[in-house]
């Protein structure tokens, strides 16, 4: 049997939501709304820094300006009077921000980790009910792996760090729409550089992501397989006195997965550190230049203050957001599903084809599959 799948990450996505039950979509659907509440907060509490730092450092000017006129609507007349406000609204909502992204990030990973949970289950269950004959060409290390390692993927390897880039950009997108109502043209200047610098790291690191990822994961399947077959076969190993063989096997099979590891690590968490550097050169340069220039600094000071603050909460989101990304990658979400949803997609008579071919691919009988282990004994 063949079983169809649509190329690209929206198919793949598609298929994930076809694993979730009607409760775990309901959950899905709240999670989604914290998100946009959270993105409501953080906007509202990143845009009163403007108003207020206008009151504090020109505050002629802002009695002139719509601002003003819309809080003499609400009953506020004097600057005294806003400005406390706006103070109020600003350190209120940045607490409400936070609080709110530590329960977000919780119940994401509640999320993610009660559907590994019921995946999981659902596979071991599937096995459990093959026939006697199923087990006997099959390598139980490599079900096991199915089971509890590969259905892992779908919750810590691809739900989990997905809800969180969802999460941090919607706020990035409101927090720069923001930006560009109050400073259209410079906002676009920084967008299109930190498009423009992610988008050039990433055309690099996502083929080294993916590369990397598949010698990990070829590392551990086979150092899993060394192990496997040394302890299911502790009698003929002892007698023949073969342990040293199989600890050498197995440093060698995973040699490689401490510097793939490392090289993903690294990918994902760089940008932060460079585009930090960067971000406080440009804001540093444009100073300089208004000094230069004898420009009012009294008037830039709502400006700079409005995009540190952005930055700040922005920042983070950006690298943490990219760290996520790249998770994404090296979970082969982006390239390819795991075994285990077209097996979750089907009927029990289709599942039961899928996992005998995936099954005859990719595990070993129960012998040694290291010719060498016994060879002159």
């Amino acid at each position: 049997m063949t079983v169809h799948r649509q190329p690209g990450a929206i198919a793949k996505l598609k298929e994930i939501y076809s694993l979730l039950s009607r409760f775990e979509k309901t959950r899905l659907l709240l999670l989604l709304c914290l998100m946009l509440l959270l993105t409501l907060i953080e906007v509202v509490g990143v845009g009163s820094v403007f108003p207020l730092l206008q009151i504090l450092s020109t505050p002629d000017r802002f009695t002139q300006g719509a601002i003003a006129a819309y809080f003499k609507n609400i009953g506020l007349t004097s600057t005294k009077e806003i400005a406390l406000f706006l103070i109020a609204v600003f350190a209120i909502f940045l607490v409400l921000s936070n609080l709110l992204s530590v329960f977000v990030l919780s119940e994401s990973s509640k999320f993610a980790w009660t559907n590994w949970r019921n995946i999981a289950t659902r596979a071991f269950g599937h096995y459990l009910l093959q026939p006697y004959e199923f087990f006997l060409s099959r390598n139980s290390a490599d079900l096991t792996k199915v089971v509890m390692q590969d259905s892992n993927y779908i919750g810590n390897g691809v739900l989990l760090p997905l809800l969180q880039v969802t999460a941090k950009l919607l706020v990035i997108v409101a927090l720069g729409l923001t930006l560009i109502a109050f400073e259209p043209i410079t906002t676009l200047l920084l967008l299109a550089f930190f498009i423009c610098a992610y988008g050039a790291f990433s055309l690099y690191s996502h083929k080294a992501v993916r590369k990397c990822a598949s010698i990990a994961q070829q590392g551990r399947t086979q150092s899993t397989r060394v192990a496997a077959e040394a302890l299911r076969g502790i009698k003929e190993v002892k007698t023949f006195g073969r342990e040293d063989y199989f600890v050498r096997e197995f440093a060698r099979e995973a040699a490689s997965i401490p510097n793939a590891e490392k090289s993903i690590y690294t990918l994902g968490s760089s940008p932060r550190y460079y585009l930090e550097a960067v971000t406080v050169a440009f804001v540093l340069s444009g100073l300089g230049i208004a000094i230069y220039k004898e420009v009012d600094l009294a008037v830039l000071i709502p400006s700079v203050g409005l995009f540190v603050v952005a930055g700040y909460r922005m920042l983070p989101l950006f690298s943490q957001g990219y760290s996520n990304l790249t998770t994404l990658v090296a979970s082969h979400f982006l390239s390819r599903s795991p075994v285990i949803f077209g097996w979750a997609m089907c009927s029990s008579r289709d599942r039961m084809h899928i996992a005998c071919e995936v099954a005859s691919a990719t595990c070993l009988k129960i012998s040694f599959s290291r010719t060498k282990a016994f060879s002159g004994t």
